[in-house]
């Protein structure tokens, strides 16, 4: 976080969103105190920005592309398989890690991101984001899918 004192917003954000934002970061970063300080500089920064008045997911939703942004870019485990195009008969998608499904599931869960949104952050295309989730879904309950996974 930026040096000087905590604002009464950053205490706020950090209070609707804080736990959530951090287990996202841990996610991603796979680093305890470079989690915690991405989580403080993402709110300071959205903080400083004030975008103004928002609903409590809309606000998640910001912070947490923010978040992205931040941890994206240095960890290789994000760069997600691409699918194919939208009119292409159903075919598997390419196989994901175990990170880039534990990154998807963060994303979707504690960012309160829908699937569109989560194509549109991480640059995967939806159809590919929704059958993973099924897929990840599918196993979670014991029922092989068509991936045969």
């Amino acid at each position: 976080m930026q040096s000087g004192a905590i604002t009464g917003a950053e205490t706020a954000v950090c209070e609707r969103h804080g736990d959530a934002l951090l287990s996202l970061a841990l996610l991603l970063c796979h680093d305890d105190r470079r989690a915690v300080t991405t989580v403080a500089d993402t709110i300071a920064q959205v903080c400083a920005a004030g975008t103004g008045p928002s609903s409590e997911v809309q606000e998640r939703q910001g912070l947490v592309a923010y978040l992205w942004r931040r941890c994206a870019p240095e960890s290789a485990m994000l760069s997600f398989p691409r699918g194919g195009d939208r009119t292409a008969p159903v075919r598997p998608v390419p196989a994901w890690s175990y990170e880039q499904e534990r990154a998807l599931m963060g994303l979707l869960f504690f960012g309160r991101l829908t699937c569109r949104q989560v194509a549109e952050l991480t640059g995967v295309p939806a159809r590919s984001v929704a059958l993973q989730l099924r897929s990840i879904l599918r196993r979670a309950e014991g029922v092989p899918d068509y991936l045969g996974r």
